[in-house]
């Protein structure tokens, strides 16, 4: 994952459309009962079911450096496969997670 992520390409075009963007972004955070950790078990379920391969890693890895254990992300990335996901985006993710651990611990 050398390559610029989503947002680094937004605030490279549009600085000011980035501000806003990690504004709601954060407002989004704040503005319920949920804890990091579940926020971003909820997100990386997302960027599953979504097929988003460095999304899904970079997650992996705010949740492997948040102390989530591989198991948890596992869980998290099965359950979408009960819901939306097709099996392909589910195998994916899961070589992507033990990828993100490697980076992790890096």
């Amino acid at each position: 994952m050398t390559a610029k992520i989503p947002p680094e390409i937004l605030r490279d075009a549009a600085p000011a459309v980035a501000d806003g963007f990690e504004a709601m972004r954060g407002a989004i955070m704040k503005s319920g009962p949920l804890d990091m950790k579940t926020a971003e078990l909820v997100i990386i379920g997302a960027c599953v079911t979504a097929g988003l391969e460095t999304g899904t890693k970079l997650h992996a890895v705010k949740l492997f450096k948040m102390g989530v254990p591989k198991e948890a992300i596992q869980q998290a990335v099965l359950l979408t496969f009960s819901v939306t996901a097709i099996l392909w985006n589910v195998s994916q993710a899961l070589l992507w997670i033990d990828e993100a651990e490697k980076m992790a611990a890096q």
